[in-house]
C-alpha cells in the first residue's frame, strides 16, 4: 500500500507504549497497512473508508471525514455531546447574519447535548471551531493559529447564533493552545473539543505529544468502528 506513510509502522512502535501499548499500536499499524484502501468503515452513519483515515500520519491534513469520525467516538463514549458542521467559507466573507443555516440554527434549538461541537472550514485549507457549552450558557470561538481574521468570523457567527437561536448566551473566545507547524489545525480543534470532555486531553502539546494524540484519535476511531461491526 504505497500511499501509506512507510514510516508508519515504524512510528507506532517508537510510540506504542503511550498510546495504547506496544502490542495493540503496532496491530493497529499492521491493520491500517494491509486493509485495500476502499474497504469501508463500518458503525458510522456516513461512507468512510480506510483510506480517509490515512492523514493519522504526520504531516498531513484532517479531512472531514475524520473529524466527524472521531467526533462520533467522542458521543458515544461520554455521551451528552454531539457534532454539527458549519459550512465552508472563504475570507473575506461578506454575507454577515446569514451564515448559519436554518437547520443549523434548528439543530441548536432542539440540542439537549452539554456540548455541541462546530467546526467550520476556512478557505479550503483551514479548521476552526466553535464550541457550544449548554451548561454554562456560553460560545467559545477557537483558532489555533490565532488569527485575528478567523476569530473575527467566528464571533460574528457565534453573535448571529445568539441573536437568533440561543439567546442569552455569552460568546468568549479563546487564544491558545497555539499550533507551531501548518498541518495540525484539524487536530488542535478536536483535541479542543475533546478537553470540553476530557481535561487530560490537551495536557501536552509537544512535538511527541501531538504524535501520540494523532494515534490516539485514528486508535479511537478504528476500535469505535471494531465494536459497532461486531
Amino acid at each position: 500500500m504505497t500511499s501509506v506513510d512507510p514510516l508508519l509502522e515504524e512510528r507506532c512502535r517508537a510510540a506504542g507504549g503511550t498510546v495504547c501499548g506496544e502490542t495493540e499500536a503496532y496491530a493497529v499499524a499492521k491493520e491500517l497497512m494491509k486493509t485495500w484502501p476502499h474497504t469501508q468503515l463500518p458503525g458510522f452513519d456516513f461512507p468512510i473508508e480506510w483510506s480517509n483515515i490515512y492523514c493519522a500520519r504526520e504531516e498531513t491534513w484532517y479531512n472531514d471525514l475524520v473529524i466527524e469520525a472521531f467526533t462520533t467516538t467522542l458521543s458515544a463514549k461520554y455521551g451528552k455531546n454531539k457534532t454539527i458542521f458549519l459550512l465552508q467559507l472563504q475570507l473575506p466573507d461578506k454575507n454577515e447574519g446569514n451564515r448559519v443555516p436554518e437547520a443549523t440554527r434548528v439543530a441548536l434549538e432542539k440540542a439537549t447535548e452539554d456540548y455541541i461541537f462546530l467546526p467550520i472550514n476556512l478557505n479550503s485549507s483551514h479548521w476552526a471551531c466553535i464550541v457550544v457549552d449548554n451548561v454554562k450558557g456560553a460560545l467559545m470561538c477557537y483558532d489555533s493559529v490565532d488569527r485575528r481574521t478567523h476569530l473575527k468570523l467566528l464571533q460574528a457567527i457565534a453573535n448571529e447564533i445568539i441573536s437568533t437561536t440561543l439567546t442569552g448566551f455569552a460568546q468568549t473566545t479563546m487564544h491558545s493552545p497555539t499550533q507551531k507547524d501548518s498541518d495540525r489545525c484539524g487536530l488542535f480543534v478536536c483535541l479542543f473539543f475533546w478537553k470540553r470532555l476530557w481535561k487530560e486531553a490537551g495536557s501536552e502539546y509537544t512535538h511527541m505529544g501531538l504524535r501520540l494524540r494523532r494515534w490516539e484519535v485514528l486508535h479511537a476511531i478504528i476500535e469505535f468502528s471494531k465494536g459497532q461491526g461486531a
